[in-house]
């Protein structure tokens, strides 16, 4: 058989949908597995992220455990893109059956992948707004001290007064 006879069959077998061969079959079950480990390992890192969170809800976050949380979220964000690109491919080589699961998985890793990233981001606001209060009110406990008044010399419009009020007042003004 030639190479145009060969070309010829084989779009013929794709337009035809021919079932794949067994051996097809096994490489695209093969493929599903890895998929599904690679989507497994992502859960795993916002498990772990969601655990790193929640035990640093009750405590203070001084200026190096904003920074580690800051980064975490970083990488969680690009695990996110990674996980669609895989759940997308998983969705895809599902049959009908399997896809339901697929996309109920989906909606569960994003419902923890959201609610975990406004949470840890609500976090570093409410730490931000809160050190900014204390400056504030600290700032604010300054200046309310209560200076003594400074009686300002009055001009009366005589021209004879009129060096001795600019002297005062340029001292007082300035």
């Amino acid at each position: 058989m030639s190479d145009s006879e060969s070309k010829s069959s084989d779009s013929a077998a794709k337009s035809l949908k021919i079932p794949r061969s067994p051996q097809s079959r096994e490489n695209s079950g093969d493929r599903m597995a890895d998929l599904k480990k690679q989507r497994g390992t992502m859960k795993a890192r916002l498990t772990l992220f969601d655990k790193y969170f929640i035990n640093l809800k009750d405590t203070e976050l001084n200026s190096t455990d904003k920074a580690e949380l800051k980064l975490r979220m970083q990488s969680i964000e690009s695990l996110y893109q990674n996980f669609n690109q895989i759940q997308c491919e998983i969705e895809r080589l599902s049959d009908q059956n399997q896809l339901e699961t697929q996309l109920e998985y989906r909606e569960q890793f994003e419902e923890q992948y959201f609610r975990a990233l406004a949470a840890a981001g609500g976090r570093l606001v409410d730490e931000s707004m809160a050190n900014s209060t204390c400056t504030r009110n600290t700032s604010s406990k300054l200046a309310s001290v209560k200076l003594p008044e400074i009686k300002l010399p009055t001009f009366n419009g005589s021209y004879d007064q009129w060096l001795e009020f600019r002297n005062s007042y340029d001292t007082m003004i300035t």
